[in-house]
């Protein structure tokens, strides 16, 4: 889980404390009490069928990915973010190379860590997020042409707002003129402050993340943090909470034990491996169904399948999740795109799977090898 890129580890070691003090700040303030909740463990879901479409992207000498962090598709075009392989790429929707936005590097229109990325459509710009710089860079949607930069106070996720302004999401924590901190900044597009959300007394300086905070449904943005088992809405008005989620007998850490195992001297990831709780958690969501990832021991993953008509849902090991889509390789969920969620299969573990079910990704892996570039895998539930 903990890459090598010095920077990396800078973004990832600061998350796990940081969303300690988030759960604990908003157990404190109890909003659950009236919360409906969303249990993922009712094991009564029956899916009659699953619709999967595989893009392969393209392998050159000028893009080899390792894993995918981020996805965009706009104007028959694929966008893809590798902070590995350091670096945001496009590519037609059949999977086609078309090249890098940007480079790597440390000057003008140069990132070392574009770990998020936003497509404005109206100003044709795509805006990359550099996380290890803090700071802001504009290339043309058309060209990939560097525009412009800006310095931004960014150290861990944020999202585009529907009006154009911006949500970010800190857990070292942003101070206003009344030195109060809070975890979340609503800003403009010049990065002006808006209004705070979050109020906390409590910042820290260690991160780990799996996957993104913020996800979308239907033009709405939601907020899940780590040890926080509820889902807030997040738009430039408002922060509130609408749902809490359940996981049956896997449960998120509580407050007692967090507090005993985590100081900011003390490593306390051994500990939570060997618990039974929870230590990593994703969300995302499409019109008809709640899809969740989760972490047990730090290797186990599982996937929570919610439907949000029936309210019927159920939970299942990585293996039985590969085995219900019929795909091999699995990676992270990384979104959703019409109605589909969308995550990439690695190539290399598609090769030395001794069977794969699907006759449409055996003949797509037959055509590969173990360094080709991930697949776009994308699925929906009927």
């Amino acid at each position: 889980m903990l890459s090598r890129d010095k920077d990396m580890q800078r973004i990832k070691l600061m998350t796990w404390t940081g969303f300690m003090l988030l759960w604990m700040l908003c157990s404190c303030n109890n909003p659950s009490a009236s919360l409906p909740v969303v249990d993922f463990s009712c094991d009564n879901l029956r899916l009659d069928s699953v619709e999967l479409a595989f893009i392969p992207l393209e392998t050159s000498s000028k893009c080899l990915l390792s894993s995918i962090e981020d996805v965009s598709f706009y104007n028959k075009r694929i966008f893809v973010n590798d902070i590995q392989c350091k670096g945001i790429y496009a590519f037609t929707d059949s999977g086609h190379f078309i090249g890098q936005i940007g480079k790597y590097g440390n000057g003008p229109g140069e990132y070392l860590m574009a770990k998020r990325f936003y497509i404005d459509t109206v100003s044709q710009k795509l805006t990359a997020m550099d996380f290890s710089q803090s700071k802001m860079i504009d290339y043309d949607l058309k060209s990939y042409q560097y525009l412009s930069s800006h310095k931004a106070n960014v150290l861990t996720d944020c999202t585009w707002l529907p009006d154009g302004n911006m949500a970010w999401f800190d857990l070292s924590g942003y101070e206003n003129t009344k030195r109060k901190h809070f975890y979340v900044n609503i800003t403009d597009q010049n990065l002006k402050s808006l209004r705070y959300g979050f109020e906390t007394k409590l910042t820290t300086g260690y991160l780990l993340s799996l996957g993104k905070r913020f996800f979308e449904n239907d033009n709405h943005h939601y907020l899940a943090a780590q040890f926080n088992p509820i889902a807030y809405e997040v738009s430039t008005d408002t922060i509130k909470p609408v749902y809490q989620v359940s996981f049956g007998q896997y449960k998120f850490p509580p407050a007692d034990w967090l507090s005993t195992h985590i100081n900011e001297d003390d490593n306390y990831l051994p500990s939570l491996f060997k618990s039974p709780y929870i230590c990593a958690f994703n969300l995302n969501e499409t019109a008809d169904y709640l899809l969740a990832t989760f972490l047990i021991h730090g290797n186990q993953d599982y996937y929570a399948i919610y439907n949000k008509k029936s309210k019927h849902s159920r939970i299942y090991t990585n293996k039985e999740f590969c085995h219900l889509l019929g795909i091999n390789g699995l990676n992270t969920i990384i979104g959703t795109y019409n109605n589909y969620f969308v995550c990439s299969l690695s190539t290399a573990l598609l090769k030395r799977s001794q069977s794969i079910g699907r006759a449409d990704l055996r003949n797509i892996a037959d055509k590969l090898s173990e360094e080709d570039n991930p697949i776009i895998c994308m699925f929906k539930f009927k």
